[in-house]
Order: structure tokens, then sequence, then C-alpha cells
């Protein structure tokens, strides 16, 4: 293996990790904006919507049709 191949090689390794490196913040990035967007729905509804929609879920779940028995 001559020189230049390995320094090439050293080259190509150091760039995947820059590149690793960079996708990983990233994906944290959208992890946290995931986050603080769930964080920041929730803290805009007040506990009347909160009631509410917890309310509309439960008549969905119990919800059946009267001429099926």
């Amino acid at each position: 293996m001559n020189v230049s191949t390995h320094t090439s090689i050293i080259r190509a390794k150091k760039k995947n990790e820059q590149l690793i490196d960079i996708i990983q913040l990233v994906s944290l990035g959208v992890l946290l904006r995931r986050r603080k967007k769930c964080d920041d729905e929730t803290r805009n509804d007040d506990a009347s919507t909160f009631m509410s929609k917890k309310m509309s879920r439960a008549k969905k779940a119990n919800f059946r049709p009267s001429h099926k028995r």
C-alpha cells in the first residue's frame, strides 16, 4: 500500500465520521423540535379543552350501535 492510498483512506474515514456527526445532530434536532411541539400543544390546551377532548375520546371508545345486539 503506497502513501497516497493510505492518506485517501484516512480522509474518507474522517469524512464519514463528520457525516455521522452531522446526521446525529440533525436527528437530535428533529427529536427536540418534535418534543417541543408536543409540549407547546399541551401547554396551549387549557383544562376545559383537555377534558372535552378526553370526554369525546371516551364517548368514541364506548360507542356501540344500538341495533347490534
